[in-house]
């Protein structure tokens, strides 16, 4: 790696400011916002004082756990590393400058060719965000008298994301609630019983929904690097960091977007059906028949 282009210092050190601030900005705002304190030595976090804050109508107060330490630990090690990236960055005086060859191959030339390609991964990051966050990735429709004593009797349809539904859930008295999610959903009542509708539908998304997040975010992580080699080559016309890395990083981006997608469909038990999946013959130990909607099928493209 040290007989290889290094890239632009000033980009270099631009990248290392912003991952810098934004760490700040992430860890500073999650503890403003959440009002969370980290350790518990005054007892304001005991359960004694929980039925005192609900009859005052008092926000509880929150403490942090093992996964705080790890948010701090991580902010350090970014922090450290972000400093040190813009140090290294402004003490490069004689950095290898490797041009990037313009010759003509696949009837255009290298920038013309690198610019497509640079225009087709902001596509697969487009369609990779979009994916995340797009809200029709099930459904499934209920029809049946009585299920259980929690939820009563049902005749609706639902649809649904990655981590939670769209339509309004029925929790029984007349609740219903928007947006509810997953977790919501499966948890509680697979403490109850695993051995439920519910919880055979419910649990299955959660944890594919998890899954497919954290796969996604590596396939980001790859995609942004490959696009940092895409700029250097295309405003620099330099060869930015070693070919091995740069080839990699676009085989591994769609490998890890590829077990994605597979592993989601696997966790999730759903039909890779476009149908309506009506449940009106569902036993109370079965899970309803989910369908799929155009979520999947952006992800995939």
């Amino acid at each position: 790696m040290f007989d290889r282009d290094g890239g632009n210092k000033w980009v270099a050190v631009t990248k290392s400011a912003l991952a810098t601030i934004l760490s700040l900005v992430g860890f500073t705002c999650w503890w403003a916002i959440t009002g969370t304190q980290y350790d518990n030595e005054d007892g304001e976090c005991d359960a004694d004082d929980f039925l005192d804050h609900a009859e005052d109508g008092d926000r509880w107060h929150v403490c942090g756990g093992s996964g705080a330490t790890i948010g701090i630990v991580a902010f350090i090690v970014f922090l450290m590393a972000g400093i040190f990236g813009i140090v290294n960055a402004l003490m490069q005086g004689n950095a290898t400058h490797i041009t990037y060859s313009n010759k003509v191959s696949m009837m255009c030339s290298g920038q013309i060719h690198l610019m497509i390609c640079a225009c087709m991964l902001s596509l697969c990051m487009f369609f990779s965000f979009w994916g995340i966050f797009y809200r029709h990735w099930i459904h499934f429709e209920v029809e049946l008298k009585s299920i259980n004593t929690i939820i009563g009797s049902i005749d609706d349809e639902w649809t649904g994301g990655l981590f939670s539904l769209v339509d309004d859930w029925h929790i029984g008295s007349g609740v219903e609630i928007s947006d509810y999610s997953y977790d919501g959903i499966a948890v509680d009542q697979c403490d109850l019983d695993d051995d439920t509708t519910i919880c055979k539908t419910f649990e299955p998304l959660m944890d594919a929904g998890r899954l497919y997040l954290s796969l996604e975010l590596c396939t980001l992580a790859f995609m942004f690097l490959q696009g940092a080699f895409f700029a250097h080559a295309i405003i620099f016309s330099r060869d930015w960091a070693h070919p091995i890395l740069n080839l990699a990083f676009a085989q591994l981006g769609w490998i890890m977007h590829l077990v994605a997608i597979v592993s989601w469909i696997a966790y999730s038990e759903v039909d890779f059906d476009y149908g309506d999946c009506n449940n009106d013959d569902t036993d109370y130990d079965e899970a309803y028949d989910v369908c799929i909607r155009s979520g999947p099928v952006i992800s995939i493209i």
